[in-house]
């Protein structure tokens, strides 16, 4: 039979154990998450919706059967992995530096904000 000694090494050790693969099984959960942007809320998504219409958006994309043709579709947008909300915010900032031929203007601060780029943005990748 063990000793008590022995018996709370023995306890220790599988313990300490334990608390390891928990802590390298979190670390990398949490490196999987990193760059993983949470989903959008509802009201992100109508605010940006707001946005799309007050910037004359329709006049040039069209969603659905609705809005102008001069620019691309966007009925999908959200879906196409090759537009992501990175590379949406940065085309609308400045899309004749992602496309020398862009005829859509520049909607900088000053046209639109920050917070409402990130909802117009949000409202963007809503659309699937």
């Amino acid at each position: 039979m063990p000793s008590n000694r022995s018996l709370v090494s023995i306890v220790a050790g599988g313990f300490t154990t334990v608390i390891l693969i928990g802590s390298v099984a979190l670390s990398a959960a949490a490196h999987g998450q990193k760059g993983k942007t949470p989903a959008p809320s509802k009201a992100d998504i109508a605010a940006g919706s707001k946005v799309f219409m007050a910037n004359g958006c329709t006049a040039c994309h069209v969603i659905g059967d609705k809005g102008g043709k001069t620019g691309p579709e966007l009925t999908k947008i959200g879906a196409d992995k090759k537009w992501p909300p990175s590379k949406l915010s940065a085309v609308i900032r400045d899309p004749k530096k992602l496309n020398a031929a862009a005829k859509m203007p520049a909607y900088g601060p000053d046209k639109i904000t920050d917070k409402e780029l990130k909802t117009l943005v949000a409202y963007m990748q809503s659309l699937k």
